[in-house]
């Protein structure tokens, strides 16, 4: 992870520190002379182009008035495919004093998003010019991509579901 910083800022950070992860991600605050980032490193290369959708779809959300942190850098090295960003900072806002304003403000924003139009379905739509992986339909891509039946089956397996 030091040499992916290394390479894109030319210097080593001065601190690093793991971050919760995720289930396919591994993620590292990182504090260096420009700046605060945050880096985000999956062992798997064919990751990147997960992370390629993220950077485009975060530029449209940014375009429709969603902020969102800003992508410096995503690439693929000797540890796999990473994303660089700059680190948002900001308060949780579980039991902040102003919570149900938050909330109020994330359903607006989730409005702006789910406003920002796209054609196609799955991991390559607008932003990927692959056409030969695209879902035809919103129901190929749920039954073919997403396998929802067999998702729905887990969740009413552990009785998740009235």
């Amino acid at each position: 992870m030091r040499a992916i910083v290394e390479h894109h800022f030319g210097s080593a950070p001065t601190r690093v520190l793991h971050k919760s992860s995720g289930l396919t991600n591994f993620v590292f605050e990182v504090f260096h002379p420009q700046g605060d980032f945050v880096v985000r490193v999956s062992e798997d290369p064919a990751k990147l182009a997960a992370f390629q959708k993220e950077q485009w779809a975060m530029a449209r959300a940014r375009e429709a008035g969603v902020p969102t942190p800003d992508v410096l850098e995503v690439g693929n090295d000797a540890m796999g495919a990473y994303m660089i960003s700059l680190r948002v900072h900001g308060e949780e806002g579980t039991h902040h004093p102003a919570r149900l304003e938050i909330a109020r403000e994330l359903g607006a924003l989730a409005r702006r998003m789910h406003g920002i139009r796209t054609s196609g379905y799955g991991p390559t739509f607008d932003w990927s010019s692959n056409t030969l992986s695209k879902r035809e339909s919103w129901r190929e891509y749920l039954h073919v991509e997403l396998r929802v039946d067999e998702r729905i089956a887990v969740l009413a397996r552990h009785r998740m579901l009235s």
